[in-house]
């Protein structure tokens, strides 16, 4: 029993470097992307987190992707950055299939 709460204290551990390692990396949009793209899951949301702005309709398609069939904290982080974002870059987001999206 001992064993496994220290094996899970060194994951805590290990998890806690990496956020606090994610957090204070600088971002570019370009790079953002990339790790929406194939990241894990801490990558994903301390990425999109940082992200200020949508280039093209293919940025928001990735912003998209990530809202369905994907871990539920990257959804929120997801969501939580598009709210702020489309007012800006409404634009993007006429895609047909988005709507669908928007409607789950």
């Amino acid at each position: 029993m001992l064993h496994g709460i220290i094996f899970c204290m060194d994951d805590l551990n290990e998890n806690l470097s990496l956020v606090f390692e994610l957090c204070n990396k600088d971002y570019d949009t370009e790079l953002i992307f990339s790790i929406l793209k194939s990241g894990t899951i801490i990558e994903k949301q301390s990425a999109v987190l940082n992200l200020d702005e949508i280039r093209s309709n293919s940025d928001a398609g990735i912003l998209m992707e990530n809202l369905t069939g994907i871990d539920g904290k990257v959804r929120q982080a997801v969501a939580y950055k598009i709210f702020q974002l489309i007012p800006k870059y409404k634009n993007f987001f006429y895609d047909a299939e988005f709507y669908d999206i928007f409607a789950k």
